[in-house]
């Protein structure tokens, strides 16, 4: 007999995967905006590596989508069949604003949009049930 899936997530990710609406898309920038307000302890770069690295785990276990939106090319373009940029590549910290933005570089980026999947929001329904009864 098979066990129940058990579902952990750290509470970076499960920040991550909480906060797009119901829609399931969030735009990245509002949502590291959201993000250094709850950890406004760590320093902007530091925050950008660890939710560059959860973004990619998450990613890799089906939970949700990053796309690049960019003008030039008119269409949504997965950011993961580049070859490995960093988030850092396309948004950083405006120090004078006090938020995150997308760098308008050579590359005509409009947005970078994180996109839930089913497994995603399947998932953290079941982790939050777990939490409940333990």
């Amino acid at each position: 007999m098979r066990g129940k899936k058990k579902v952990k997530l750290s509470p970076l990710v499960n920040e991550i995967l909480s906060f797009p609406d119901e829609t399931g898309l969030v735009s990245l920038p509002r949502l590291l905006n959201h993000l250094q307000g709850i950890y406004n302890d760590v320093p902007p770069v530091r925050l950008l590596g660890q939710v560059d690295k959860a973004i990619r785990t998450c990613s890799r276990l089906g939970y949700l989508y990053l796309k690049l939106l960019s003008s030039r090319r008119e269409m949504t373009v997965p950011v993961w069949e580049w070859r490995r940029p960093t988030l850092a590549t396309f948004i950083g910290w405006d120090e004078a604003g006090r938020c995150w933005v997308v760098y308008e570089g050579k590359q005509q980026i409009e947005d970078l949009v994180i996109q839930l999947t089913q497994g995603g929001v399947n998932d953290l329904a079941l982790y939050r049930q777990q939490r409940l009864r333990s």
